[in-house]
């Protein structure tokens, strides 16, 4: 999924997310889409939902 500027801030502004507009450039829009999406699977994915994967350390023997 691909998101312009404009749409990258609104969505992250709906989610108290304040960006400079004027910063953004071709370094930043990356990161800023990244940040929207991520913001937008919040808003479908309910806080109580199991993640689909744990990461888990090995098991260590105690002494």
């Amino acid at each position: 999924m691909t998101l312009d500027d404009a749409t990258v801030l609104a969505r992250l502004a709906e989610h108290g997310i304040e960006l400079d507009p004027l910063n953004i450039g071709p370094y930043t829009a990356g990161a800023n889409a990244l940040a929207a999406q991520v913001a937008i699977v919040r808003e479908v994915v309910p806080a109580h939902a199991e993640p689909a994967m744990t990461f888990r350390t090995p098991l260590t023997e105690e002494p």
